[in-house]
């Protein structure tokens, strides 16, 4: 625990000088044209350094992927300390979004839960396999993978509990990136949807933390930074902004019908959070000035006409549908008879 400790504020000093030259640096350029990026040779070797360190501490977390929980949580740790104090501005350089899509995103991915090695592993949709034409049926791909685990994760609470403050942290640096969403999404998924319901208690008491904040709230689901061409991915027209919340809410659904009394009542307490968050939203409060120039600069491309469609505002069939056969797997049916408006 010392070692640990000791070795994770190494490494939290490290990012935090970064952070307040890189702090200073935007102070000093506030005077020039908005936009305009002249980075010191300082700046930039700290950040490559800080980039070397983490790639380092990835590769040695790749080696322990499926054994000895003591370095998994070592290494783990120390990625989150350098994570917790980067600033958001790291998702410029290019090394650091390559790293967490690369290296660090699926080694946590794997972590959580094998599909390959997992003989537990079940399809969502499979009890509804010869019902596709039923109301209440499955479907074959709600956009997100249909394989979930059926036993509790072999991961101990503490290592768990780590990488969930890890997705939380990358969501602070890099869920405005539009190329990185969809990684993000894969291991919110491992997080949220791959265990039993009764086993996101934990997971869903941080995610409490980050939909209560305003902040984090626009990262997750509010509008992307615009990357040069040589740095976007392919990306399903299908994926919208707001697909990461709704994989979020989703796994909380499922765990508040099926996962038990715990479960419900830590689902609801993070669905009061976000209704609080975007009360504060709705009066202007929260957000930072980049959020918020992002927002106007949006609402400038809806009033100019850029977007055409309502995709991204509303639910797609196969989600509507997949909700509606969690909802009809309830052991009780529901009693259309007492159904009631709002």
């Amino acid at each position: 625990t010392a070692v640990r400790a000791t070795l994770s504020q190494m490494l939290s000093d490290l990012t935090l000088q970064l952070r307040q030259k890189q702090d200073e640096t935007i102070t000093e350029s506030q005077a020039v044209l908005q936009g305009f990026k002249s980075p010191d040779s300082t700046v930039e070797s700290l950040c490559d350094d800080v980039v070397s360190v983490f790639t380092v501490l990835c590769e040695k977390l790749q080696t322990v992927i499926s054994e000895n929980q003591q370095l998994q949580l070592l290494y783990l740790e120390c990625i989150l300390s350098m994570l917790s104090s980067s600033s958001p501005t790291m998702h410029h350089h290019k090394g650091f979004t390559d790293l967490i899509w690369k290296q660090l995103c699926p080694a946590l991915i794997v972590i959580l839960g094998n599909p390959v090695h997992d003989k537990t592993i079940t399809s969502a949709h499979s009890s509804m396999s010869l019902e596709t034409d039923s109301p209440s049926s499955g479907v074959s791909d709600h956009g997100r993978g249909s394989g979930c685990s059926s036993t509790a994760p072999a991961l101990s609470s503490p290592v768990a509990r780590t990488i969930y403050y890890i997705a939380a942290e990358l969501v602070r640096l890099v869920g405005s990136v539009e190329s990185m969403k969809p990684v993000l999404q894969s291991l919110y998924h491992r997080i949220l949807l791959y265990p039993p319901p009764q086993h996101r208690v934990e997971a869903i008491k941080i995610m409490k933390e980050m939909l209560g904040s305003p902040q984090r709230l626009c990262d997750l689901a509010g509008p992307c930074f615009s990357e040069p061409e040589l740095r976007k991915r392919s990306i399903s027209k299908r994926k919208s902004h707001l697909d990461l919340l709704k994989l979020i809410l989703d796994g909380m659904t499922e765990a508040c019908i099926k996962g038990g009394i715990e479960a419900c009542y830590a689902s609801v307490s993070c669905v009061c959070a976000l209704l609080g968050t975007l009360d504060e939203l709705s009066q202007g409060k929260g957000l930072d000035e980049e959020q918020i120039r992002l927002l106007l600069r949006r609402l400038e491309e809806l009033k100019d006409g850029a977007e055409t469609s309502r995709d991204s505002m509303e639910i797609n069939d196969a989600d509507f549908r997949w909700q509606r056969r969690i909802l009809s797997s309830e052991h009780t049916p529901w009693d259309a008879g007492n159904e009631k408006s709002p």
